[in-house]
């Protein structure tokens, strides 16, 4: 569904989708056949890391959606995302600790010797009681 909704309400030029899973893959593919203003949607099914790498393309901004252990795959996304690009990376926190999130993503940019410009954190809901999704925005050198 995100590049869908980045397609819908965006300029984006060209918008890259990528899937593991054969099913959601498949979803997505019917997703494409079923909307209009798709023609910049390219998708493709395997893993980010295989996928992106191949592609030999630099992105103005990356959507990390999964929150579960996407944090090891935040260099390779900094290695793709160009300079002064965004990264909209989602992590698990706990309420009153959403700042660690932001952590996490600063800690990662020094080690990848990059430069977090800014970087804001929201709340996009809750998964228990005390336990919340959020987002990182941090937009990076």
């Amino acid at each position: 569904p995100i590049p869908l909704m980045l397609s819908r309400y965006s300029q984006a030029e060209s918008i890259v989708g990528v899937e593991k899973n054969k099913i959601a893959h498949s979803y997505g593919i019917k997703n494409l056949d079923d909307n209009t203003k798709t023609d910049n949607i390219s998708l493709y099914r395997g893993d980010v890391r295989e996928v992106l790498p191949s592609l030999q393309n630099r992105f103005d901004r990356l959507v990390m959606p999964l929150p579960s252990g996407a944090i090891e795959y935040l260099p390779l996304a900094l290695s793709l995302l160009k300079q002064k690009g965004w990264l909209h990376f989602y992590d698990f926190q706990k309420k009153g600790e959403f700042m660690q999130a932001a952590e996490k993503v600063e800690k990662v940019v020094l080690q990848n010797r990059r430069i977090l410009l800014s970087s804001f954190v929201h709340k996009c809901g809750h998964i228990s009681p005390f336990k919340y999704r959020v987002c990182v925005d941090a937009q990076i050198q």
